[in-house]
């Protein structure tokens, strides 16, 4: 079984891509809140899964990606598989950066671009 260690606040905008990934599978992984082990991960990264052949992958992405993958919800064949990717990407590149320069004032964790 597959472990996704989230060491990072549960809420965290960084987390919820893992996580709702890990709710579409069959047999989501364990989920456990708290840094990896020292033997999974050297740098203690927020976003790290671990399978029981040795495999560790980290950040959102990647671990999302996994997931998805690993449950078959990656589409049918290479076409939806792209587009699967595409929205991924598009989320990342183009939403991403716009919801957080928006949000982060208003919320007090930067200060406000007079711009």
């Amino acid at each position: 079984m597959d472990t996704l260690y989230i060491s990072s606040h549960p809420d965290a905008f960084r987390s919820l891509l893992p996580l709702i990934a890990a709710e579409f599978c069959q047999s989501p992984p364990r989920i456990v809140h708290e840094d990896p082990p020292a033997e999974v991960a050297k740098s203690r990264p927020a976003l790290v899964i671990a399978d029981p052949e040795g495999t560790v992958l980290t950040g959102a992405n990647a671990v999302s990606w996994y997931l998805a993958k690993a449950c078959n919800q990656t589409g049918s064949d290479k076409q939806q598989e792209s587009q699967v990717w595409q929205w991924l990407s598009f989320a990342e590149n183009e939403l991403m950066p716009v919801a957080c320069a928006v949000t982060f004032p208003l919320l007090g964790f930067m200060g406000v671009d007079k711009k």
